[in-house]
């Protein structure tokens, strides 16, 4: 994930499938905090979640 969150961070355009992505992966990874903090800064740039965005971050939620 640091690898994932480097190429993230450094992207000049982040949209809707790269916010998911990330919190996919952040998600299924084991860390489900990180996850859903992912998902309110995603919110936070104006942002609305997609499907995928939603079960990844109901996910994350579960594992907690």
């Amino acid at each position: 994930m640091e690898k994932a969150r480097r190429i993230f961070d450094v992207m000049p355009e982040k949209d809707i499938v790269s916010w998911s992505s990330m919190i996919k992966g952040y998600a299924s990874n084991g860390f489900p905090k990180e996850a859903i903090d992912f998902f309110f800064q995603m919110q936070e740039e104006n942002l609305k979640p997609n499907c995928y965005a939603m079960v990844s971050v109901l996910f994350a939620c579960a594992r907690l």
